[in-house]
């Protein structure tokens, strides 16, 4: 009879188990693939099922979206499991706490970080989604440099016919008091940033 422990791990998982590697390429292709789509509420629930067993704890879309896309790109395996390190987080503000206390925010994007969109009026980030392309250099604002970059996330918009998810691509501008999810690997310590108690 095979001993067991030449097959299985400490824990009972099998020894040659295997994750997928995290890799934002692998995000990026699957915010893509929502581009330009429009759903109402029905039709996301029936889309993203991983979104709709989570409205009832009043998650925001883009939060939901990040989520949805980063976790299904990342599954796979043997056994099958996602390498997706990020929980499923109810807002953009949530996401921040989360990377900030693991030292995963970072000023300077590179392509597949997670934008975090800073609110200063009600002093929180309100807005989550995926860096596509970043511009090569900071462009000039007035006595500030700023980080142009493509971006892909789910904005909520109400119609007629009750709201609706669109998944848009674009470009946009992130200043000073915006951050960036680094959740690919590790960081150097001189680019991570908690979350400041001015931000």
């Amino acid at each position: 009879m095979s001993d067991p422990s030449a097959i299985c791990g400490q824990r009972g998982r099998p020894a040659n188990a295997r994750r997928v590697p995290r890799a934002p390429a692998f995000a990026i292709a699957a915010a893509n693939a929502f581009v330009d789509l429009d759903f109402g509420i029905a039709d996301t629930d029936r889309c993203m099922s991983s979104i709709a067993s989570h409205r009832r704890r009043r998650t925001s879309w883009d939060a939901d979206f990040v989520h949805h896309v980063g976790y299904w790109s990342h599954f796979g395996g043997q056994p099958p499991q996602s390498s997706w390190p990020i929980p499923h987080l109810r807002t953009a503000q949530e996401i921040a706490e989360f990377a900030g206390h693991r030292g995963l925010l970072t000023e300077e994007p590179v392509a597949g970080d997670l934008f975090l969109r800073w609110n200063n009026a009600r002093g929180v980030f309100d807005g989550t989604g995926i860096v596509v392309n970043v511009a090569q250099r900071p462009q000039p604002v007035g006595e500030y440099d700023v980080n142009l970059c493509e971006v892909i996330e789910g904005q909520l918009r109400s119609t007629e016919l009750g709201e609706r998810m669109d998944i848009v691509r674009h470009w946009e501008t992130f200043g000073a008091r915006d951050r960036f999810v680094r959740w690919s690997g590790p960081l150097h310590a001189s680019r991570s940033h908690a979350l400041d108690d001015d931000v």
